[in-house]
Order: structure tokens, then C-alpha cells, then sequence
């Protein structure tokens, strides 16, 4: 038995001498290789969920099984929006020439290449888009109180940044948060972190301290793939057919099922769709989990998202609004509801 890291160079190494063809979705296929699965690795390194569903997905990997990857890949290769103001300040800070030196020999060599970093630097090569002069990578110094938080599985801005950074304050303290990955997690996967952050902004002294963070549950491997026989359904019954199927499904195998169950996993495959503009089943998709999980406000907002993509604004805003109901919290739904209302038909407004 190999160790972890050289069962999936070999597994790299596999796929950069064959390259494998793989029907990701309906009449979509997709070629991926060794590059898809070191930026598939890379990208969840920020993420909890998605580092909680890696050991499993490398799992179905390493036995042939690269629908997932396959859908993944296709997903992330289908054209899509760049956020101007982000490229122009990453761009604007770059790297200098002997980190870019460092990247390219390290990538060389490292397990995930340097797929973290893509598409820079090489997008900043676009014609007029400036940059800041090497002055302003001078280290930062201040007397001024700043709290810095980070999380012990952080793979985009771990502990030693913000300790690198740290130095030139003066008055500067650190909450590490044990287990913490990127985002959320930083901020809402314990009481402490709040209760912490309030005291700094009260002015009452604070120390740098070490709390426990979330509790990390890996999903376990299925025998089989609930999104491929959801599709088959879809594509031999229709929509009230494939309800009962899966209904019996879940009813029949409970807690051993051979499916995984899980809101997200068609919730997921909905998106998928959408980006592969068969936006019809994608509808089918989310209708399909809001029947499942009837309680949970995601699935309602998804299912607006749907319809909006469609263009069937009443229908779009009748689902954000029960997302909005199950969730009074859910910004996403309350601002695209903000952004779509002066455009609905003005009887759907008579019925608020």
C-alpha cells in the first residue's frame, strides 16, 4: 500500500498519459486530464464542504469513476463572466518578479502544479490594465489595534499570512480558529469568534488566543450516483415518474441507502445544468428537491433562480419569496427580489 500522495501522483500520471472522454451530462461530453484534477483539488482547498466530499470523490476516482470530475470540468470550462473590478486589482498588485520566479519552478514539481493560481498571472497580460510600482509591497506597519482572524485549514489566506502580515502591528492580535477553512467559517463556526470580535470593537483588551472551530462530518462513499439516475429517469419517464422513483428510493434504504441523499447533491446538479443550457431539466431538477426537502429555503431559491433563467418572472418571485419565508436571512433572495419586482406584471403585485 502507497501513501496518499503517491497513490494520487499515480492517479495524475494516469490520467496525463490518457486523457479520458467522459459523458459529464445529457449529449455533453468533456476530455479531462491530469490538469482538471489538480484544479479540481486546488479550487476546494478553500472550502469545507467541498474538503468534506474530497476523500470520497478521490475514492470513485481511483476506481475509474470520473463522472464527478467529468461534470466538474465541464461546469468550469463553460464561458462565463469575469468580475472587471476584481481583475483589474489583482492584476494591479501582480507578483514580483521573484515570486513569479518561485511560482513557475514550484509548479513544476508541487502535487497540484500551480492551478491554484489560474488564470494568473497570465490574464494580467491584457492590454490596459496597470499596475502598482514595487514600492507598494513595502511591509505594512501600524499602531492602530487590528484583530487579525484565520483558520487553521485555510488554503487561500492561512495562519502564517496573517502572522507574516501581523509583524507591523504594533497592537495587532490573532484568533486562530482550529479547523476554520475559508469564508464563512471564519466568522460563524463558533459563538467565541463573535463574542471575540465584539470585545475588540468595545475597545476592551483582547489576546491572541486559540479556539476550537467547526466539526468537519465526510461524506462516506455510495454505491451508486443519485444524480445519473435522476437523469435517466428524467430522460425515459418524466417528472412525475421520477418523483415516485425517488420518493421509493429513499423510502426503501433509509439510513444505508446506496444514494446520497443530500440537499446539495441535486441542488448542484441543477446549476450544472444551467450552465449547460438545459435549463428545462435543471427546472425539473430543483422542482424535484424542493419536493424533497419542502423545509429548506436554498432549494426554493434555486428553483426561483430557475425560472427567472427562463424568464417566468412571477413564478421566479413566488419561489424567492417562500425562500424568504423559510429564511428571513437569505440576502440573496431579498436583493434579486429587490432587483426583479418593479418588473413584474403589475397583477402579481395586486396579490402581495
Amino acid at each position: 500500500m502507497g501513501t496518499k500522495r503517491e497513490k494520487e501522483l499515480e492517479k495524475e500520471r494516469g490520467l496525463e498519459r490518457e486523457p479520458v472522454t467522459v459523458e459529464a451530462l445529457p449529449k455533453r461530453r468533456v476530455v479531462i486530464g491530469k490538469w482538471d484534477l489538480q484544479k479540481r483539488l486546488a479550487d476546494v482547498m478553500g472550502s469545507q464542504t467541498g474538503m468534506e466530499r474530497l476523500p470520497a470523490e478521490l475514492l470513485a476516482v481511483s476506481q475509474g469513476d470520473y463522472r464527478d470530475l467529468a461534470r466538474w470540468a465541464y461546469a468550469f470550462r463553460t464561458p462565463r463572466a469575469l468580475s472587471a473590478m476584481t481583475l483589474a486589482m489583482d492584476c494591479a498588485s501582480y507578483a514580483s518578479g521573484e515570486r513569479l520566479e518561485r511560482i513557475e519552478r514550484e509548479g513544476r514539481s508541487a502535487l497540484l502544479g500551480a492551478t491554484i493560481d489560474y488564470p494568473f498571472p497570465d490574464i494580467c497580460q491584457v492590454p490596459g490594465l496597470p499596475r502598482l510600482d514595487e514600492a507598494f509591497r513595502a511591509p505594512l506597519e501600524s499602531d492602530i489595534p487590528t484583530l487579525f482572524i484565520s483558520g487553521t485549514l485555510d488554503g487561500r489566506t492561512p495562519v502564517e499570512n496573517a502572522e507574516e502580515v501581523r509583524a507591523g502591528f504594533s497592537q495587532g492580535r490573532h484568533l486562530v480558529i482550529v479547523g476554520a477553512a475559508h469564508s464563512d467559517p471564519l466568522f460563524l463556526s463558533s459563538p467565541a469568534i463573535l463574542e471575540t470580535m465584539g470585545a475588540f470593537a468595545r475597545g476592551e483588551e483582547i489576546r491572541d488566543s486559540v479556539i476550537a472551530g467547526p466539526t468537519w462530518n465526510f461524506a462516506r462513499p455510495f454505491a451508486r450516483s443519485l444524480v445519473d439516475d435522476v437523469l435517466v429517469q428524467l430522460k425515459e419517464g418524466n417528472y412525475a415518474t421520477t418523483v415516485d422513483w425517488y420518493h421509493e428510493q429513499r423510502r426503501g434504504f433509509g439510513v444505508d441507502s446506496v444514494y446520497d441523499f443530500d440537499e446539495r447533491v441535486l441542488n448542484e446538479l441543477g446549476y450544472d445544468l444551467i450552465q449547460a443550457d438545459e435549463t428545462e431539466l435543471a427546472l425539473a431538477v430543483f422542482r424535484l428537491n424542493t419536493e424533497a426537502y419542502p423545509g429548506g429555503f436554498n432549494t426554493w431559491d434555486s428553483l426561483g433562480e430557475a425560472y427567472l433563467v427562463l424568464g417566468d418572472t412571477i413564478r421566479a418571485i413566488r419561489n424567492y419569496r417562500k425562500s424568504l419565508a423559510l429564511n428571513p436571512e437569505n440576502s440573496n433572495a431579498r436583493t434579486i427580489l429587490s432587483q426583479i419586482q418593479e418588473k413584474a406584471p403589475v397583477q402579481e403585485r395586486r396579490r402581495r
